[in-house]
């Protein structure tokens, strides 16, 4: 696409390269996607990266030895939030815009679209996490303008439930996991603006609706240290 940028991949491959490699060294280069990239996997098992770019409607498959694009694959309508199965096979995307999500079998390179727009609340779909096999969570950004629900989603069934409470979460809500997997943090650009859902318990309530002490607002993604002590903010 004329006039995209390219996306700058700088990942620290400690799991994805040699082990021969010291755990300082940063491998980079820029790519172009032909579209602006939303959404970075990594893929160990296979040695390549996932990117979505949602103006192209596709996420580009890079080789992580080559640093070159692999293939670019159409799994539905503006792909945007990405997450890989617990067993590597199946890499999720929120589609953007269709109140859905796909579930692209890397093995069979077959996909499915599983439709959760009414549950939902909006067609904005963008972020997603799977927290147990074939268990999905996902979220919509619709602003200011209308209301978005967290959505646990069935993929064998393909049926979605809301959950937390039935809380109204509708801003650029991103999720991270804590390494217990007992807990699924929500950050979002509005009230409220960070959340803790238990997934211990049936319908996975919010342990907290607001975080306490107040942070920088508004937030840009967000990431958790491997104790599980430490939450990363975007906006720093």
């Amino acid at each position: 696409m004329r006039g995209a940028r390219p996306l700058l991949l700088a990942v620290l491959l400690l799991t994805a390269t040699a082990p021969a490699f010291a755990l300082d060294v940063w491998v980079s280069r820029s790519l172009d996607l032909g579209a602006d990239a939303h959404g970075l996997r990594v893929d160990a098992q296979r040695r390549r990266a996932y990117v979505s770019t949602p103006g192209g409607n596709r996420i580009v498959f890079v080789d992580l030895e080559t640093f070159a694009v692999q293939r670019r694959v159409y799994v539905g309508f503006h792909p945007m939030g990405l997450d890989l199965s617990s067993d590597g096979n199946t890499l999720y995307s929120a589609l953007n815009g269709s109140g859905s999500i796909s579930a692209y079998d890397l093995d069979l390179d077959t996909n499915a679209e599983i439709d959760i727009s009414l549950v939902l609340g909006d067609s904005r779909t963008w972020d997603l996490k799977e927290t147990a096999p074939g268990v999905v969570f996902v979220s919509a950004n619709c602003g200011g303008n209308g209301f978005a629900w967290i959505v646990k989603v069935d993929v064998a069934n393909q049926t979605g439930a809301r959950v937390a409470d039935n809380r109204i979460v509708r801003t650029s809500p991103t999720f991270a996991e804590s390494p217990s997997g007992a807990v699924l943090y929500v950050v979002g650009d509005d009230s409220p603006n960070l959340s803790a859902l238990d997934l211990t318990a049936v319908g996975a309530p919010m342990l907290y609706g607001d975080y306490p002490d107040g942070f920088f607002w508004p937030y840009s993604g967000m990431a958790i240290n491997p104790d599980g002590s430490k939450l990363v903010f975007g906006s720093g």
